[in-house]
């Protein structure tokens, strides 16, 4: 019993030492209105509320990054590229978005993209990632390393229900930003 009661004593005199929160009131004088900051908008890309429209580069940490193009539905080119590649649900399809990176560093120092910082966000919120275990499709993204003033393009593969043009994709750095591109 006494095993019990030193711990919750020992919550109690924490609770008691370092007080409780209380929201804090700022009241203004009588027949002042209260100053509002306006509120400012993120540049094109920088929200999923705000994205760079179709057709618009970005650029995000040392790369400009682009959609060239979008293939869909794309059911046929992934069922021709390999017989393992699974077939979609239903009400889904496959969608094949275009992307171009490029490399803005010297031409000595280099850029590393996986293909796997990318998602598409449905217009629930809810983020897609690409489908990696896709074979034979021609033009496939290959994630790898280039050099400064290299471009890298290629198809990211993803499942979608639903229209293109109502996702967004989303580039997310694992040390670094976030950019967002509204599909075409």
């Amino acid at each position: 019993m006494r095993r019990i009661w030193m711990p919750c004593g020992v919550i109690f005199l924490s609770v008691l030492a370092c007080g409780r929160s209380t929201p804090v009131i700022v009241s203004t004088p009588p027949g002042v209105a209260p100053a509002l900051a306006e509120p400012t908008q993120p540049p094109p890309g920088a929200s999923r509320f705000h994205p760079a429209p179709p057709g618009t580069a970005v650029r995000i940490d040392d790369m400009t990054l682009s959609i060239t193009e979008i293939v869909f539905p794309a059911d046929t080119e992934v069922r021709e590229g390999s017989l393992f590649n699974p077939t979609p649900e239903p009400a889904a399809d496959y969608v094949l978005v275009g992307i171009a990176a490029t490399c803005n560093l010297a031409p000595e120092a280099s850029c590393r993209l996986s293909g796997l910082e990318f998602s598409l966000v449905d217009p629930a919120g809810i983020a897609h990632n690409p489908r990696v275990l896709i074979a034979g499709v021609p033009g496939k993204f290959e994630g790898g390393e280039f050099f400064g003033g290299a471009t890298k393009t290629g198809y990211l593969v993803f499942v979608i229900e639903g229209q293109p043009s109502d996702y967004i994709l989303k580039y997310e750095a694992l040390f670094g930003g976030e950019a967002y591109l509204q599909l075409p």
